[in-house]
């Protein structure tokens, strides 16, 4: 347990609320952000920290999503306080501010946090985390992911979304090293190592993708790859949020050809079949392109997941990976279709032996790299000497 728990540190914290339910049943679902989410708070809590939890539920804009977003009401101190919103284009962020700021001054009256951590920094929170700051509460915000593309001239548009902050956490490892913040903080999320069984189909093995459908997730290069891996026999299973209508379509002609269909969409699902599609994976890919705009931003959170099943994880390499993931992931030569086929190739060959030699070291790395506990302890321990001698910026 950190040094900073010790004194039960009280964080008010703002970020997504939805229930395992309402995202299988959303159409707005971030099931990567929900996951890196909770197991930041198991790891504040697992610290000792006191934790009072605010937030809105992602929502599809009106008329694709609901007028007036409305998340199930706290019933204690321990649930979510939900930030209802009004979903209009050109209203909803301003709605959103309105209840942040609203939520925010009765937590800190109520609660009396000693700490304030944000999910980002964006509009809809900015002004109710500075509220915050003059009264008192210094605020850190975990700069998730944004726009990159004018990062190498000028830092402004991020300077101006933390200003009044005591200090910034990056969960990209380039950011962290870019920035020109003077308090900042590496931190992209704890592996919990645990013991995933081994059901793979030798006869047709899986090849599993999960996450985003959107295009900064790198699905069309996946797709290009797979017309070039040369295993006569592997399977592509992908599960998670969003539409892609190429992937439809090469989903509805592989089922054409019967029991001998190669790609599958099983879309969003819940943890228990998540589970299943895992331990029958051969192969776990993050085809993720590093060129992309605000890839440099973003961490792949997928792959604290995949690292944690001690399966093989085959990855494009972005710079917002620190350096020490190059002792664990499966590196695809150059962005390219076929350097990355050939990467998912090379993996589909290793036999029984050479998975068990990755999984001891992967093993290894995670328990150098640390759970959720240990990665939220070192985030408080910074978080303390931050709060005993503020930075210039806050206020």
């Amino acid at each position: 347990m950190s040094d900073a728990a010790d004194s039960r540190v009280r964080v008010l914290w703002l970020g997504p609320v939805q229930s395992e339910e309402r995202m299988l049943r959303g159409t707005a679902a971030s099931p990567a952000a929900l996951k890196w989410s909770t197991g930041f708070l198991d790891g504040l809590a697992a610290n000792g920290a006191v934790i009072r939890h605010v937030g809105h539920e992602p929502a599809r804009v009106w008329p694709y999503g609901p007028l007036r977003v409305r998340p199930p009401a706290a019933q204690d101190a321990v649930d979510p306080v939900g930030v209802p919103f009004t979903n209009l284009p050109g209203i909803r962020f301003r709605s959103m501010a309105a209840g942040y700021a609203a939520a925010v001054r009765k937590a800190v009256a109520e609660f009396e946090p000693d700490l304030l951590v944000t999910y980002n920094a964006e509009s809809s929170v900015g002004p109710a985390a500075r509220a915050a700051v003059a009264a008192g509460v210094p605020w850190i915000p975990i700069m998730m992911d944004g726009d990159d593309l004018g990062l190498d001239r000028s830092w402004r548009w991020m300077e101006d979304a933390v200003r009044g902050s005591t200090g910034v956490a990056f969960l990209s490892h380039w950011a962290r090293e870019h920035c020109p913040f003077p308090e900042t903080f590496h931190m992209d999320g704890g592996i919990a190592f645990r013991d995933v069984p081994e059901r793979v189909a030798t006869a047709a093995p899986s090849v599993l993708y999960t996450g985003t459908k959107g295009p900064w997730g790198g699905l069309d290069l996946l797709l290009d790859a797979w017309e070039r891996v040369r295993h006569p026999t592997a399977r592509l299973d992908l599960c998670g949020p969003g539409r892609h209508a190429r992937l439809a379509a090469t989903v509805a002609r592989d089922a054409r050809s019967g029991p001998a269909a190669r790609v599958a969409d099983h879309g969003v699902v819940d943890e228990a079949r998540l589970r299943s599609l895992t331990e029958q994976a051969a192969v776990l890919v993050n085809p993720r392109p590093p060129s992309f705009p605000g890839n440099r931003l973003n961490f792949p959170s997928k792959l604290l997941e995949y690292l944690g099943t001690g399966k093989p994880v085959v990855t494009t390499r972005t710079v917002s990976l620190a350096p020490e993931y190059d002792e664990v992931l499966v590196f695809a030569a150059g962005d390219s279709a076929a350097g990355l086929a050939e990467a998912i190739d090379g993996v589909l060959a290793w036999n029984d032996d050479a998975r068990a030699d990755y999984r001891r070291r992967v093993e290894a790395f995670a328990s150098r790299h640390g759970d959720w506990q240990a990665v939220a302890g070192r985030f408080l321990d910074w978080a303390a000497v931050l709060r005993r001698a503020p930075s210039p910026r806050r206020g």
